[in-house]
């Protein structure tokens, strides 16, 4: 599971190009198998195109000696001239697909260098893909608009990156001219999702009987936008435990003195689907958020913060950030279906002013919701810990609700009071899960393998 503790595999270079872009490189050398870049003619060492042939590219007067090359707004850094620096993938079959970690990160887009050598123009359809897998263990396929270094077969989904490099066989020494490489952007995925890792595929890819049987592809370097969401650590909050992923969780926890909990394996009254997936990520209203950790049966794992009817102003110090809005995913347990579902939530800025929204509060059955708020997660179960039973009345509910903050100014905290709702029954409460916020201008990253000997390398643990 996937909560305040992370794994850094990314190691920050550095500012690319345009205001306050941070880069992030993804070091994915060991998926590099092909070393297609010459530095030279008698260059001949390694793994090239089209096995037997060992074709590279003459990089020299073309491509920069540090390797960093720029296309359609993205930044790339190319792999070492002098070592393995391309994912070959062959035209068919199972060497013609690559799946690459990029360390979980939301993308909002990215781009691919890539080129091919060994097609004929007469060969079929050069149409792979590329697929997003995300996290929560769905993915989603993109087209990939793959062509031979020539330009042949390309359909106006890639363009030229590089133009303009030698193509060398090594096996004959001939050398051919006015080879390329192309980029490609790809969008249309769901940017609030984590990706986990990209599969590059050509291995469906058609090639008629008189194209060359090693025809093979290549990717050089991936670069890509960040997701405009950046999420909240709130875990300094979190003080209690009403999210379980069994109907065995010890006392000391849940929701009022009843011990109540969300049962995240119960789903439409006790099947086994569960509905908060255990990276702890959901999605809602377009908007991720991040839960704190449930995973443990049998401990209590703080991952709310809990709030009773009529308790005071409790604020949260937000690293000063300006942002187009804030997100908050909850929920309530306790609530009288006669009392005003309406608290205030308030987002403080660091030059003394404020803003002050309606905070639509409603018990987890959806009483008393005004529309200010939408389901995150419908059809869970509450687990009543004093009578170690579920309580199927009503299938339960998170909620999601956004609140427009000035991007003008910066936030400096956030605050949240359920003064003014009535509490007949006297240990009603409100939890809080997960805050995001959406800051406006999606920022860039590198996945690619960095320049050896320009770049520093670490591995975070």
């Amino acid at each position: 599971m996937r909560f305040a503790t992370w794994t850094c595999l990314a190691v920050a270079i550095g500012l690319i190009t345009g205001a306050a872009v941070h880069a992030e490189t993804i070091d994915i050398t060991t998926y590099f198998n092909g070393d297609t870049f010459a530095t030279s003619t008698s260059d001949s060492a390694g793994v090239g195109y089209r096995g037997a042939n060992n074709e590279k590219f003459l990089y020299g007067g073309v491509l920069p000696n540090d390797g960093m090359i720029t296309a359609e707004g993205f930044t790339f850094q190319l792999g070492s001239y002098t070592a393995d620096n391309t994912i070959l993938l062959e035209s068919s079959g199972a060497a013609g697909s690559m799946t690459v970690d990029i360390a979980n990160q939301r993308l909002a887009s990215f781009a691919v260098i890539h080129s091919a050598v060994g097609f004929n123009i007469a060969s079929a359809s050069k149409n792979g893909t590329v697929t997003v897998n995300y996290l929560d263990g769905t993915s989603q396929a993109l087209f990939w608009d793959l062509a031979d270094s020539d330009g042949n077969n390309i359909d106006g989904q890639s363009s030229i990156a590089v133009s303009g490099l030698i193509n060398r066989k090594f096996i004959d020494s001939t050398q051919l001219g006015d080879r390329n490489l192309y980029v490609q952007t790809f969008t249309g995925f769901n940017p609030a999702k984590t990706v986990d890792s990209l599969t590059f595929d050509s291995s469906s890819v058609g090639v008629a009987p008189n194209a060359d049987t090693d025809a093979d592809f290549g990717v050089y370097a991936v670069s890509g936008a960040k997701s405009p969401y950046t999420i909240i650590d709130i875990s300094s909050k979190f003080n209690r435990d009403t999210i379980a992923i069994a109907d065995t969780e010890p006392d000391g926890g849940g929701y009022r003195n009843n011990g109540d909990h969300f049962v995240t394996t119960h789903f439409n009254a006790g099947s086994n689907t569960p509905n908060i997936p255990e990276s702890g990520e959901v999605v809602a209203g377009g908007t991720p958020f991040e839960v704190g950790p449930f995973d443990d049966p049998d401990s209590v794992q703080n991952n709310t913060w809990i709030k009773g009817i009529g308790e005071s102003n409790d604020e949260l110090d937000i690293a000063d950030t300006r942002a187009t809005k804030v997100s908050v995913l909850y929920s309530a347990v306790g609530f009288n279906a006669s009392s005003s579902p309406n608290g205030q939530f308030t987002i403080f800025y660091t030059d003394a002013s404020s803003d002050v929204f309606t905070w639509d509060l409603a018990d987890s059955q959806g009483t008393n919701l005004t529309g200010l708020a939408g389901a995150a997660i419908s059809d869970m179960d509450l687990w009543n810990t004093n009578t170690d039973s579920f309580i199927y009345t009503n299938e339960r509910m998170l909620f999601n609700q956004d609140f427009l903050a000035d991007i003008s100014k910066t936030i400096d905290r956030i605050a949240f009071n359920t003064l003014g709702v009535a509490d007949p029954s006297n240990d009603a409460q409100f939890g809080i899960y997960a805050v995001t916020l959406t800051i406006p201008e999606p920022t860039s990253l590198l996945l690619v393998a960095p320049m050896l000997g320009i770049l520093t390398r670490r591995r975070c643990h």
